[in-house]
């Protein structure tokens, strides 16, 4: 009796997003399937169907394609089944690479509706032509499709996507602006539009506090749909799925979108070769003027934000290094428990590729550059010169507006110069090298052209500073109530002093200079300038910045700490220049200037000071004394002091004295002789009035 083999078999399906006429048809082809197995007696070991899987993606990176490769190579079926051979791929690479990995493994390769057999020449040729065939249609329909988006793009339509907040598209899907009432509120999407553009460039507040507020009046996230929904073709608009609140992030994406002002370029981010950006003009909700306003409000709160107001650093944002271009930020010296000092530092010191380290600047105290740069801004509300009008420009509108039109009429004519070279090539008069190399110099003769109208439209220099000028004035006649006679800014608050900083100051560029070899960063050059046009220069040398730091403790120095601390400022050093020189680590110098010597032992004490006083070319009684206020009147104290501005050990100060250490410790019970007292009280004289000579000369 002959026995039949039966034939196992895998179908596989795939629909892209491409195919549109062919949306949904997976069930289509698996019925066909179903049919075409129930016909030829086959058994069926399981479908493999891709869904929006584009067919020019290889067939390795398919999920249900990644598993089909991986059964045949375990020889789970014998033959591959597929509606047609377009299924398999769009491209002739993806096809051919495909029906090569399952051959490899003994699969067979069959289309349910085309006749191909890969086991003879002319069905391997007829593969081939047909892959071809199949990348072509997909060409094809992608040229379509991108032609008949440039068209309805040129005519300003609405080419999908979630349509913004404040819009709605029509029946012909151009954007219209959305003037329904919103469900449960008396305001439209186009006030609300309003509203948050006024928030931020009239009344100058942030994101945060935008969306708080309209949180606060309970504008919805989610589009509801109102009675004219009708009569569009579809709303465009997001139904579901959205944030339960408005966040920061959606109130920025809205005040920086320039479609509010009327204005869109539709194909920033297009892939295609040779695909010039389409501008297009829309009906505008706000106008230009607040547009860009509320985006210089956005651009200077930037430097505002919670994380970076952490330590109230006054000149955020406005601080710039003169040698490496980076912006210092704020940081504070924590290592002192009862105070902080807060300091200025380049960004470029802690970049992480050495090619851009900025090894160059040094860090800058922060109330020394805060109290200068507002000292100036002091000095220009005393002498209210903003208050006086502008100087007199010479008007450049019509030269500029006569430019712009001659630009303009330029750019017109290169897009007909386009056509015309078009034209001769359908002609077959030139190649497709000439019109290629035509139409890349037209492009950037273009691009030129339109950087150069960009150009044209930006404010002037003394628009700008007109401009500031007026919105200075304006708030100095609001708030000048709050400022005190000699308009000293220190004692008032610190977002009113930001306020003041953002009316006059553009920026506050820091130079360091080195003094010499020996000593570190003794000295900076600060360029200050501000918003009306003004440029100043200042310089603060190593004893200036130790004045800044003697006002902060005290108008004398009162310990060997804060006396250390100016030794090394006088001279220019850092922590480490000292340690480097004396031979002991950074950690050690700065506990002596930091008042955290208490964990060392006297001798230790003793070696370092002699060091430092050695290094700073002093004394070391001169240096010593300076960890006392007084001399101390007697007893272990005195001799504590004695042995301490000596530099000696216990034992030494004894045999000095000329007393044991048992003698001496009846002295201080009070059961000593008469003569060892007379002996040790006689030594403490000769050695207090030495102390008080000494402390008085320091």
């Amino acid at each position: 009796m002959e026995t039949t083999t039966i034939v196992k078999v895998a179908v596989y399906c795939r629909v892209s997003s491409e195919d549109q006429a062919e949306r949904g048809t997976i069930n289509v082809q698996k019925d066909f399937a179903k049919n075409y197995i129930e016909l030829y007696q086959l058994s069926l070991f399981d479908y493999y169907c891709d869904d929006g899987i584009s067919g020019t993606v290889p067939m390795k990176d398919r999920p249900e394609g990644a598993r089909l490769l991986q059964d045949a190579a375990d020889k789970q079926f014998d033959t591959l089944l597929f509606y047609k051979l377009d299924r398999i791929g769009r491209k002739t690479t993806v096809i051919l690479d495909a029906i090569q990995a399952f051959t490899a493994h003994g699969i067979a390769v069959r289309s349910m509706t085309e006749p191909l057999d890969t086991n003879t020449p002319t069905g391997k040729f007829l593969i081939t032509t047909l892959s071809g065939i199949a990348e072509l249609d997909r060409d094809s329909t992608l040229m379509r499709m991108h032609s008949g988006a440039l068209v309805a793009a040129k005519k300003g339509k609405w080419l999908g996507g979630i349509v913004p907040f404040g819009y709605l598209t029509d029946k012909d899907g151009f954007l219209v602006i959305n003037r329904e009432k919103i469900p449960g509120l008396d305001y439209t999407e186009e006030d609300i539009v309003k509203i948050v553009f006024s928030l931020c460039a009239n009344e100058n507040k942030s994101s945060i506090e935008i969306a708080d507020y309209v949180n606060a009046l309970g504008v919805p996230t989610r589009y509801i749909p109102g009675r004219n929904l009708l009569l569009r073709k579809r709303p465009g608009k997001r139904l579901r799925n959205n944030a339960p609140l408005w966040g920061p992030s959606r109130v920025l994406r809205m005040l920086r979108n320039s479609l509010y002002k009327g204005y869109r370029v539709y194909g920033l981010r297009a892939t295609l070769k040779d695909y010039e950006p389409i501008e297009q003009q829309v009906p505008a909700i706000v106008d230009e003027d607040t547009w860009n306003r509320a985006n210089r409000v956005i651009s200077s709160k930037y430097f505002l934000t919670p994380r970076r107001r952490q330590g109230r650093h006054l000149l955020q944002g406005y601080l710039y290094c003169g040698h490496c271009g980076h912006t210092y930020c704020g940081y504070a010296d924590r290592l002192k428990k009862d105070r902080q000092t807060y300091y200025y530092r380049c960004n470029g010191r802690d970049a992480y590729n050495p090619a851009w380290r900025c090894d160059s600047s040094a860090g800058i105290n922060a109330d020394w550059i805060e109290q200068l740069v507002l000292d100036y801004c002091a000095s220009v509300l005393r002498e209210h010169s903003f208050l006086e009008p502008a100087p007199a420009k010479e008007k450049m509108e019509d030269c500029t507006a006569l430019e712009v039109h001659t630009l303009n009429s330029a750019i017109k004519r290169l897009a007909t110069e386009k056509d015309s070279i078009l034209s001769l090539y359908r002609k077959n008069l030139i190649t497709m090298d000439d019109l290629t190399r035509q139409l890349e110099l037209i492009r950037q003769e273009r691009k030129a052209l339109q950087k150069r109208v960009e150009e044209l439209k930006q404010p002037t220099t003394e628009e700008i500073i007109a401009q500031n000028r007026q919105t200075s004035a304006e708030f100095f006649r609001r708030f000048q109530d709050i400022f005190p006679r000699d308009y000293d800014l220190r004692n008032l608050s610190f977002q009113t002093c930001r306020d003041i900083l953002e009316l006059f100051i553009d920026r506050v560029t820091i130079y360091t200079v080195k003094n010499n070899d020996k000593s570190f960063y003794a000295s900076f050059r600060v360029e200050l300038q501000d918003k009306l046009g003004n440029t100043k220069t200042y310089s603060i040398a190593a004893t200036d910045r130790l004045k800044t730091q003697q006002n902060k403790i005290g108008k004398k120095l009162s310990s060997l700490s804060e006396k250390l601390r100016s030794l090394r400022l006088e001279r220019g050093y850092t922590q480490k220049t000292v340690a480097e020189h004396i031979g002991l680590s950074v950690n050690v110098v700065n506990a002596f200037e930091n008042q955290r010597r208490s964990q060392t032992n006297p001798a230790f004490q003793h070696h370092t000071i002699r060091k430092l006083a050695d290094f700073y070319g002093i004394p070391y009684e001169a240096l010593a004394i300076w960890n006392y206020s007084s001399v101390e009147t007697g007893g272990h104290k005195l001799f504590a002091q004695i042995r301490d501005v000596k530099g000696i050990t216990n034992d030494e100060l004894l045999a000095d004295i000329g007393v044991s250490k048992p003698t001496f410790r009846k002295y201080l019970k009070g059961i000593a002789t008469e003569q060892t007292r007379q002996k040790i009280e006689s030594y403490f004289a000769t050695a207090r009035k030495w102390l008080k000579k000494i402390m008085q000369s320091r």
